[in-house]
């Protein structure tokens, strides 16, 4: 899992990405990958249940959200909020439809196992109400990626349909996760 050498990214993104993650790809599956023992999962429904069928069951997702962004982010905070999608950038919208692309910035374009991305974001202060949309959204499947990252810290918040993974700045912090939130993991050997 290659990303292009050239990557090159906008500015403040390119130190920011730089300084926490070096050449890897801005996309949560590379991260997982290259970094496994600072790595944590945790699906969003019990039985590792994919998609949410009623109210209650989001109700469950949005909350494992919630608490698991907080180990990463602060309310308030300032963090990245990056969208990456294989689509043409005239096509975004329907990818992401709760997120306002007028207050998105194209922070540069790459190549990772033979797909051309597109990578959008916005440096913002945190605030897990104000993104209730985009997670419901997430958890039902939109495609692309979503992956909002700590400036302070680098920690990322990674959210998926089926759960979230979390990177983290070290593998005794990871341990600690994966312990804490036993009764959330997979019960693959793997994590997955």
């Amino acid at each position: 899992m290659k990303s292009s050498p050239e990557n090159a990214f906008s500015g403040e993104f390119q130190t920011f990405w730089d300084r926490h993650f070096g050449p890897l790809a801005p996309l949560p599956h590379v991260l997982r990958t290259a970094l496994p023992d600072r790595w944590f999962r945790a699906h969003s429904l019990p039985n590792s249940v994919r998609y949410a069928k009623t109210p209650a069951e989001m109700d469950t997702v949005l909350m494992r959200y919630r608490t698991l962004a907080a180990e990463v982010l602060l309310e308030g905070e300032e963090c990245w909020m990056l969208c990456g999608t294989t689509t043409s950038p005239n096509a975004r919208g329907r990818y992401h439809p709760s997120l306002d692309y007028s207050t998105l910035s194209p922070l540069g374009q790459f190549s990772h196992d033979g797909d051309e991305w597109w990578l959008f974001g916005k440096a913002a202060p945190w605030a897990f109400q104000e993104t209730i949309a985009l997670m419901e959204q997430r958890a039902e499947g939109f495609e692309g990626t979503l992956l909002v990252a700590s400036q302070k810290t680098g920690e990322v918040f990674a959210p998926y349909d089926g759960g979230c993974d979390l990177i983290v700045n070290s593998p005794g912090r990871a341990a600690l996760l994966w312990d804490q939130y036993r009764a959330w993991r997979s019960s693959e050997p793997s994590g997955l």
